[in-house]
This record gives structure tokens, C-alpha cells and sequence, in this order.
């Protein structure tokens, strides 16, 4: 008898689960076809875990989906470029958990900064061959024989591939081999921060697009980060006002937003919140800075001259008045400007004048703090400005204004700055409250001017 009841219990349990209806218009075959597809594609889907606090991703998820039209029988590549902590590995994962049940087959390849840099190819083939074998490692040992191994997996079968943040040269290279190979139907995802990826993606794919990500809106940054702060989407009243700077400051970046309030999460002293405020306002989070900073760290020296000197002195300037003065400097502007817009450090808005995310700018006036961020060749220029309120107080500069080489400074006073352009630019930074800017300037006799600037009449 208890035999019997355990039984009982069995089937109670059983019969609160759905099940699969069979109709007499249908044949048994069908519907055991149907259960057996369902359940591979369940157990072939990855999933990720995100977190609860995932504000602006469902619209960006809804965009993208609408630009790689799922419908279609043909190979699409959507490319999702931003800044450094924008969420554009969160957005790529959100569609993956999403989406992947669409597709027989799927492959998330992790970037390269996670795994040793003299990986290259090999590594990324190691990674998609355990994916699509659905084992934990694998190891290559014939690159050509896995290739063709992969090439006769993707043909066959209907793949999502999404490739986060990896190394350019290896997602062109990836892509190259493979692209004659995707089944029809295929779709590919690819996060970057460089912009140049989706022209150069374009002479094998002739659909890929491109999805900017944008910075969360006030409402949805005050979300985030009083999720993190205090566990509810709005903080409490006497912490309205400060939370209100830490997401002024934070610019919409989510990276920042959700660093700035899990530090501040379980304080629950205003005058705390203040000290930290101010603390950050001085010295950027640790954090955020190296976030941020490998962006710049993968410029050349004389693209890290430009963006440092914008940041300094140019943010909201004339991109004509930068450029002729950079120009004049042996900076190659129409060389180097172009790719700090490429790679989400900079931007020239509808009035022609150089625009720069607040967290961006920050970073690049704290790296100019130091002559150690400044690869220069020959003598070191630059500006200390040091929390002045008159010309007195502001430092006389050691200039090389014309490559000299000879021991020992020249030093100009601020009066003969004004012939170089830059008195200003100082007296514009005077209201920025930064203690100490820098601008420096680096030979470089290879790069060719690829374009030039429009001229002002």
C-alpha cells in the first residue's frame, strides 16, 4: 500500500507539468519529432547569468534583434561598438538568452585579454571547437584539420556566434576563414570599441551593420546605481541630492554607475557619502580607470599626444582652431583624430567641436598628470596649472616649441604663451578646477595624412 501511495504522489507531481497535446489530426511521429527538437535545442542553449539590475538592455536587445531580422535566410553580422564599460558584452549576452533557442548551434568566445595575448588563432579555435562539441577543454593540435572540422559544423547547421571584445586582427582573421562556411540562416554578433571593424568586416560580409550603444538616460542611471547603493531603484530622501552628483558624474556609463554605488553600499552617513564624493571627484576610482584606460593604452604615442592635449584643452573647442595648431606641431591630426572617433574616445558633434564623455576626459587629465603616460621622444612639454585664480599663479611652462636639443629649459612666461595659442586654453581650463595639465608632442616622420579636414573661409 505505500508502494501504491508513493505512486500516487508521483504522478501528481507529474501531472502539474506541461505536456504535449495530441490531436488526431496529427500523426505520433510528428509530435515525438517535435518534443525531440525541443529539448535538444534546450540542452544545446547557453545561458548567463546577469544580475538583477539590468536597466536600458531589453531596448537595446530589441534593436539589435530588429537589425539582424531573424527571419531571413541569409548571414548577418551585427557589430556592437562603444566606449569601455558601456554594456556591451551585457546587451551581447542578454540576446544570447533570448535569442539562442532560434538557432541550432551557438558560440559565445570570450575576448583575449582573459587569456594569454600570444594566444591568437589557436586560442580562439580551442574555444569554439569545446563549444561546438559541447565539452569543458579542448585541445588543438592540427589548425588546419580543426578548421575544416568547424568549417563542415557550421555549414550544416544554423549558428549564433558572438565574439566579445577580442583582439581586431583575430576577429578579421576568424571571420576571413569562416565566412564562405556560415549556414544559411546564421547570425553573428561581434562587441568592440573600434568602429573601423565594421568597414573592414564589410569587404568579405556584405550584411553587417552597426548598433552604438548609447549611455543610460538620468532616470535609468539613477536606477542602477541606487540599486546598487541601497538594494531599490530610488535612493532615500536624504541621499536624493548626492546620488544625484555620483550619476552626473558617472555620465550614463553602467560600468560606473554600478563601481560608484556598490562602494558606497551599507554606508549610511551622509557626511561618508560627501567624503567619498569629493574623493572621487579628485582622484578617480582605481577601477573605472583601468576600464577606461586600455583604450587609450592601444593608441600609438602620437594618437596618446592628441587625445591628451583635447582632454587637457580642447573639450568644446573648434575642431578647425585644435587642428591647424596640432598641424603646425607635426601631430598629423587628419591622421590621428580620425581614429580617436573610431575608437569611442572622442567626437566632433553637429557643430564642429570636439565632444568627449565626462569619465573619458577625466582619465585623460589624470594620465596627463604623469610623464610616465607620455611617450614622448626629445624634451617633455607641458602645462602645470595648479588650482589658480589669477596669471600669477599659473606655473611657466617648459616648452620644446621648436626642437631644440640643447641642455636646458627655455622658459616662457604666461604673457608669451598667447603667441602659441594656448594662454586661452589655460584660461579656459582655469574653470575646470583640474590641478595639473599636460600637452605633449612626439616626432613621427611615418604616418601619412589620409585625409584633410575641411578649412574654415
Amino acid at each position: 500500500m505505500e508502494k501504491v501511495n508513493r505512486w500516487r504522489l508521483s504522478l501528481a507531481e507529474v501531472s502539474r507539468f506541461p505536456g504535449y497535446h495530441i490531436s488526431k489530426s496529427r500523426y505520433d511521429l510528428d509530435t515525438v519529432q517535435e518534443i525531440v527538437e525541443d529539448m535538444a535545442a534546450k540542452l544545446k542553449r547557453k545561458v548567463f547569468l546577469l544580475g538583477s539590475y539590468l536597466f536600458g538592455i531589453d531596448s537595446a536587445v530589441t534593436e539589435i534583434y530588429q537589425m539582424l531580422r531573424l527571419e531571413s535566410i541569409d548571414v548577418r553580422v551585427v557589430v556592437i561598438c562603444g566606449m569601455g564599460g558601456i554594456g556591451k558584452t551585457t546587451i551581447a549576452k542578454a540576446f544570447c538568452n533570448k535569442y539562442s533557442n532560434r538557432f541550432h548551434i551557438n558560440c559565445f568566445i570570450q575576448n583575449e585579454y582573459q587569456h594569454s595575448q600570444g594566444g591568437g588563432m589557436l586560442a580562439l579555435l580551442e574555444q569554439m571547437s569545446a563549444q561546438l562539441h559541447r565539452i569543458g577543454t579542448y585541445r588543438v593540435t592540427d589548425v588546419q584539420g580543426e578548421i575544416r572540422i568547424i568549417k563542415d559544423i557550421l555549414s550544416s547547421q544554423k549558428a549564433l556566434i558572438i565574439l566579445d571584445d577580442l583582439l581586431q586582427q583575430s576577429t578579421l582573421l576568424l571571420l576571413r576563414t569562416l565566412h564562405n562556411n556560415f549556414s544559411p540562416g546564421s547570425r553573428i554578433l561581434i562587441t568592440t570599441r573600434d568602429r573601423k571593424l565594421l568597414n573592414q568586416l564589410k569587404i568579405d560580409m556584405p550584411e553587417v551593420d552597426i548598433y552604438m550603444v548609447k549611455a543610460l538616460g538620468r532616470n535609468d542611471s539613477l536606477k542602477l546605481f541606487s540599486s546598487h547603493a541601497f538594494g531599490m531603484t530610488m535612493p532615500p530622501e536624504r541621499f536624493r541630492e548626492l546620488s544625484a552628483s555620483f550619476v552626473t558624474y558617472a555620465d550614463g556609463l553602467p560600468v560606473a554607475l554600478t563601481l560608484l554605488g556598490r562602494s558606497l553600499y551599507g554606508r549610511n552617513d551622509v557626511s561618508l557619502w560627501k567624503l567619498e564624493l569629493e574623493q572621487v571627484l579628485e582622484r578617480p576610482q582605481e577601477d573605472i580607470q583601468k576600464i577606461l584606460q586600455r583604450s587609450y593604452d592601444a593608441l600609438d604615442e602620437n594618437e596618446k599626444a592628441i587625445f591628451l592635449n583635447i582632454a587637457c584643452f580642447f573639450v568644446g573647442e573648434d575642431i578647425y582652431e585644435a587642428f591647424h595648431l596640432f598641424k603646425s606641431r607635426n601631430y598629423f591630426p587628419q591622421v590621428s583624430i580620425p581614429i580617436l572617433v573610431e575608437r569611442c574616445l572622442l567626437t566632433v558633434d553637429r557643430n564642429n567641436k570636439f565632444q568627449m564623455h565626462n569619465l573619458i576626459q577625466v582619465m585623460g587629465r589624470e594620465l596627463a598628470k604623469s610623464r610616465k603616460h607620455l611617450l614622448l621622444k626629445g624634451k617633455e612639454r607641458y602645462f602645470a596649472v595648479q588650482k589658480y585664480k589669477s596669471e600669477a599663479d599659473i606655473m611657466e611652462a617648459t616648452l620644446d616649441l621648436d626642437g631644440d636639443t640643447r641642455e636646458g629649459d627655455t622658459r616662457y612666461p604666461l604673457t608669451e604663451l598667447r603667441e602659441y595659442g594656448y594662454e586661452e586654453k589655460v584660461q579656459h581650463n582655469r574653470k575646470s578646477s583640474r590641478e595639473f595639465l599636460c600637452a605633449g608632442r612626439t616626432e613621427n616622420t611615418s604616418a601619412q595624412p589620409v585625409e584633410e579636414y575641411p578649412q574654415k573661409d
